[in-house]
């Protein structure tokens, strides 16, 4: 059985304003640069790297175009004053995770008007420098814990815990 969770239900939100109408949002995706440091002495015929400067990604949302709705008004707003702001995307309740990032709208709402369609928007935020990635578990029945709930997991192992459920 597969352990697929149901997209349906995430949010974005800007500095706690859910920004209404979502249809698809895609999250950062973090990468690094690489350097080729390969010389005639490198091992087996092989490329060697070192690994530079890491870019946060980009957040991509798409949704319906809804004029009045605050988020989306921030949206335009943030672009044109160029000014970081504090993201939340919240996944759904079953998989317990929550990402933050800072970034700047890169990419003011894109109006579009297809003839057999929603009028629609799309926008991307530029991740300003890292984001976090926080997870949430409940375990029950651990090997070293028979009633153990791992409370919050980060995407850099900040916070690990254990305490008793009963």
């Amino acid at each position: 059985m597969s352990n697929a969770n149901w997209a349906y239900g995430t949010i974005l939100s800007r500095l706690g304003v859910d920004i209404a109408e979502i249809r698809n949002i895609t999250a950062p995706v973090p990468t690094a640069d690489t350097y080729d440091v390969t010389t005639h002495d490198s091992a087996g015929g092989y490329k060697e790297f070192l690994v530079g400067l890491k870019d946060g990604g980009e957040c991509t949302l798409e949704g319906n175009f809804y004029p009045g709705d605050p988020g989306q008004i921030a949206l335009i707003n943030d672009f044109n004053s160029c000014t970081v702001r504090s993201y939340t995307l919240t996944f759904p309740a079953a998989m317990g995770a929550t990402m933050t990032f800072d970034g700047y709208v890169v990419t003011a709402p894109e109006i579009t008007a297809p003839v057999d369609g929603a009028v629609g928007f799309r926008a991307t935020i530029k991740v300003a420098s890292t984001y976090s990635l926080f997870l949430t578990f409940i375990l029950i029945g651990t090997p070293t814990n028979p009633k153990c709930s791992l409370i919050l997991f980060s995407r850099y192992l900040k916070y690990v815990f254990c305490r008793s459920l009963g």
